[in-house]
């Protein structure tokens, strides 16, 4: 009786698994495209804030060359 409950459990465990294993399959693909654009995601906000900082610096340094443009 007992090797009867333990066969019917690990038949529905693989039956679980293998269903898992089918249907998680082919979204694989699509998961690591995903994860690749989060990542490239990360790394263009990064560096447009990057470009941000460089503006607002070009920008100031431009405003004082004008300011000594017009006094000079």
């Amino acid at each position: 009786m007992a090797s009867n409950v333990k066969n019917w459990k690990e038949d529905v465990l693989q039956q679980l698994k293998k269903r898992n294993k089918q249907q998680t399959s082919s979204y694989a693909s699509l998961i690591l495209a995903n994860n690749k654009l989060l990542e490239i995601t990360g790394t263009l906000k990064g560096k447009n804030a990057q470009l941000q900082a460089e503006q607002d610096q070009l920008k100031a340094e431009n405003f004082q060359l004008a300011v000594k443009a017009d006094s000079g």
